[in-house]
């Protein structure tokens, strides 16, 4: 009975937190990192106190901070018409807006974890070294058959565009732009695994502090915003691709998703 109360209260818990934010995420297929963090708790034999605690800390933190209205995406339209500078400042605005909640979410971290035991930390800790291995070896795996791979991430990058009418040409022009894109970005793949270490060993720290991570974040924002615009410029050059008719095809899509996604929202 009391292992059937303390996994009910976990998938409330999980269930609590997927409602704390209505970000649009570019990833959509992944879970958010709060769902990730909480989900990391199963199997560690919490006790009834410790998620009454976490339940708490994270029904706190909704009433802290409420998400705000989603955000409304430039239309394409207006990705056609930016620059690179226009770029750099809508990315920069999105960055300062976003830097407290991201802080706050650290903050709520650090605090679920300071509630573990040691028994439990290190149960955790050997949990994440072992899908960290598993991570590395799939990416030698991948290595290993380059071409079958790159040939996937190709048709991802496209799926935008599924559906619309497009000639041989322009999915030629798609996939030299995607496999150039491709190059360029691999260098950001280590920056943002050594920024999710660091920021992963900070959070269980006894140093954590709002300085603490403000200074960690600072010392990788410019490189956060270069590989965002690096993105946001590779989308254009991909939308550049198709025709009129095929954009506004796009544009159409994309309202209706919109409208469909803000009518079902959860929370």
């Amino acid at each position: 009975m009391k292992k059937l109360v303390i996994a009910s209260m976990l998938a409330a818990t999980v269930s609590l937190v997927a409602t704390v934010d209505a970000r649009p995420h570019h990833n959509m297929g992944k879970p958010h990192p709060m769902e990730m963090m909480v989900d990391s708790l199963r199997g560690l034999s919490l006790t009834e106190a410790q998620l009454n605690k976490v339940k708490v800390l994270i029904e706190e933190f909704k009433a802290e901070h409420k998400p705000s209205e989603r955000e409304r995406k430039p239309t394409i339209e207006a990705i056609l018409g930016m620059d690179e500078a226009a770029f750099y400042a809508m990315i920069e605005e999105n960055v300062e807006a976003k830097a407290e909640h991201w802080l706050a979410l650290a903050q709520l971290r650090h605090e679920i974890y300071t509630l573990l035991t040691d028994e439990q930390k290190a149960q955790l800790s050997e949990r994440e070294a072992n899908r960290e291995n598993r991570r590395h070896h799939r990416g030698e795996r991948r290595d290993s058959r380059d071409g079958d791979h790159m040939a996937r991430r190709s048709n991802r990058h496209t799926e935008m565009f599924r559906g619309l009418d497009m000639t041989e040409e322009q999915k030629a022009q798609i996939t030299s732009l995607n496999d150039n894109f491709r190059q360029s970005a691999k260098a950001h793949e280590g920056m943002i695994h050594t920024f999710r270490d660091e920021e992963r060993a900070l959070v269980r720290s006894d140093v954590f502090s709002t300085e603490a991570w403000q200074t960690l974040a600072s010392n990788y924002e410019s490189q956060w915003i270069d590989l965002a615009v690096a993105k946001a410029m590779h989308k254009q050059s991909l939308l550049k691709v198709l025709t009129t008719e095929q954009l506004a095809e796009l544009e159409a899509r994309r309202q209706e998703e919109r409208l469909f996604r803000s009518t079902f929202r959860r929370g």
